[in-house]
């Protein structure tokens, strides 16, 4: 069965696009437009460009195995190649993962959308997701002192229901009294957080509460 991308091409287009990769000569110029994506790594160089901006710890690794001209075809597919061992070893999923051939050919569009939506995920999604886990449960063991806490859905990836639990304000309100209590600078005074806002207007006075204290 064919598969598909998880994201669409407008957002793996402005996230390669985001990435400020260097123009050189014989690479694919950023930006590129979205219905030449499936297109951007024939020359061969600009899997590697794009994997030394990704994984700067394998600068060497790539650096001492790249064909530095691949005007042939057979340098270009070997420089492709390259970067796809290092892809691999960071385990994506297999089905996502294409041949050299494949991308130098870019005969089929989905085939390179879906390996640059791994190479989304791999590299800028579940990163964010791990360092995201580690603030949530340092944030939920200091809302403990304040007799709250995260639900556990707000702690799993996804954290689907982590706006719930900031909705009212008074979880953000603990912690900028928490953070600033071990700085020594002045925080939210939580006499006057309405620990149970009912209400357009209460829920609002937490937020007056607390947004001068974020935005400074």
């Amino acid at each position: 069965a064919q598969h598909t991308a998880r994201h669409s091409a407008a957002v793996l287009t402005s996230w390669l696009n985001s990435l400020g990769l260097p123009s050189r000569a014989g690479c694919t110029q950023f930006p590129v437009g979205e219905t030449e994506l499936h297109r951007a790594f024939q020359d061969g160089h600009t899997l590697v460009e794009l994997l030394h901006v990704l994984v700067p710890s394998a600068e060497a690794q790539l650096t001492a195995g790249v064909h530095k001209r691949s005007a042939s075809s057979a340098l270009a597919v070997a420089n492709i190649e390259l970067g796809l061992r290092l892809v691999w070893q960071a385990n994506p999923v297999a089905r996502n993962m294409p041949t050299a051939l494949e991308l130098y050919a870019a005969t089929s569009r989905e085939t390179v959308l879906r390996f640059v939506s791994e190479l989304l995920a791999m590299y800028a999604e579940r990163p964010a997701q791990r360092r995201a886990a580690t603030v949530l449960g340092w944030a939920d063991s200091a809302l403990h002192f304040y007799g709250r806490g995260l639900s556990r859905p707000s702690l799993a990836p996804g954290f689907r229901t982590l706006p719930n639990d900031f909705r009212s304000g008074v979880s953000m309100a603990c912690l900028l009294h928490h953070v600033t209590q071990v700085s020594g600078e002045l925080g939210p005074n939580l006499s006057q957080v309405y620990w149970e806002p009912e209400g357009a207007f209460e829920h609002e006075q937490n937020f007056v509460l607390i947004v001068p204290l974020l935005a400074r």
